[in-house]
This record gives C-alpha cells, structure tokens and sequence, in this order.
C-alpha cells in the first residue's frame, strides 16, 4: 500500500459511507419494505392501527393493509418509473395539478441514477483503497462524478415527493383528525 497522508483515509472513508448511503436509498421500497424516501400514514378509521404507504425508487408499498387484525403488506412489482400521483388518487382520492402529476410520471423515471450513484462512488472507493498520487486523483474524479450524480438525484427526489408532501400537509391542516402523517427518509 502507498504511503499516503491521513486526509486519504479520511476521503476514503467518506467514499465508502456514501456508497453505503446511497445503497440504503436504492434497497428502498418494494425491495424493503420499510425503508422508504417517503411514507404517508393512512388512518383508515381505526383504532388498532393506521395503514402506510412507502414510496421508495423503484416503486411503493402499502403497508398494514385492512383487515387490521393480520399484519398484510403488500408490495408492488419494481419498476423503473411509476405514478406517484395516481397511487395516492386510488388509495384517498387525493387531488393533483396536471403538471404535478406529468411531473412526477417523468422524473420517477431518473430514479434509477440512485443505484448508478452507489455503484460510482463504490468504484471510487474501491480505486482510492490502495491508491498513489495518480489513483488518489482517479479516485477523486470519479468520487466527483458519483457527488453529481448524487445531487441531480436528490433534487429529482425533492421535485418528485415535495408536491406529494406538500398537498398531504394541506390534506392534514384542513382535517382536525390528522388524516394523514408524513415521515421522510430522505
């Protein structure tokens, strides 16, 4: 192994966390259930318990689904690109604007970079790990690719689940039952 200073290890270190991370977001709802970018809790007027629904990159669950006294989850096939607006219009005849709905449909489709973002900075990681001088800056370029990457992702991320998020909370001010609770992962 090179010689290298301390700040390598540092930065390999941070490569590896956010391969790690990004690795968490891409194992997200329906390949795990529970491990969700965003989750909506439904009340279905019960008492027992309250049904979910995760939404996750590469498609949803819905989580506790009635009757209340079996424990049924019900995850949807995987899928790159799906209809974010259309599954919580089916599940509590939540309304959307057209451009919300057209928005989401297309950008649900760019999802897939989550798992393209993991395997980059995994490879950086990798190429940092016994890296000299010319490994370390191969690794920093290619870390660099995977940090942008990352951040169109999130602002994706952001686009997709924040009109979602924001027509919930108006759903939930406007009800004094608190009809729906948003948890983000993200």
């Amino acid at each position: 192994m090179a010689r290298t200073g301390f700040l390598h290890h540092i930065g390999t270190f941070f490569f590896l966390a956010a391969a790690i991370l990004l690795l968490v977001v891409s194992i997200s709802a329906p390949v795990i259930k529970d491990i969700a970018i965003l989750k909506v809790s439904l009340t279905n007027k019960t008492t027992i318990r309250n049904s979910s629904v995760t939404f996750g990159t590469f498609g949803h669950c819905i989580l506790d689904v009635p009757p209340v006294q079996t424990d049924q989850d019900y995850c949807f096939p995987k899928v790159v690109g799906y209809d974010v607006a259309s599954i919580m219009e089916e599940i509590d005849h939540t309304s959307f604007s057209k451009a919300s709905r057209d928005s989401a449909n297309r950008l649900t489709n760019v999802m897939v970079l989550h798992p393209v973002a993991c395997v980059i900075a995994f490879i950086a990681f990798l190429v940092s790990i016994g890296a000299t001088v010319i490994g370390s800056i191969l690794a920093s370029l290619i870390g660099a690719l995977a940090w942008i990457i990352t951040l169109i992702v999130m602002a994706i991320d952001f686009s997709i689940f924040g009109p979602l998020a924001r027509v919930v909370r108006k759903i939930v001010n406007a009800d004094c039952l608190s009809a729906h609770r948003l948890s983000r992962i993200t």
